[in-house]
């Protein structure tokens, strides 16, 4: 499993931010750059992240998690 640490960034930045247009603006990256990101973290896992169709849906299996397990960047963001 070959999952990189900027993937999970740009998953939760999206899952906060509702929506990957909103999500890419506060990553200054641009809509197709945190799509191919997640997509690949989505081939790694093996699922979908999201429903397609919706803006951002979580899968049933990624909302049953509980939001601070989808939330990577606090943790990061506060570490060394």
């Amino acid at each position: 499993m070959d999952m990189k640490l900027q993937q999970l960034k740009h998953f939760s930045l999206v899952v906060q931010e509702g929506g990957f247009r909103a999500a890419s603006a506060k990553a200054n990256r641009s809509q197709a750059a945190l799509s191919t990101s997640v997509k690949e973290l989505e081939k790694t896992l093996g699922q979908p992240l999201f429903e397609s169709g919706h803006k951002a849906k979580l899968t049933p299996l990624w909302r049953g998690l509980p939001a601070e397990s989808r939330s990577v960047s606090s943790p990061i963001s506060g570490a060394g």
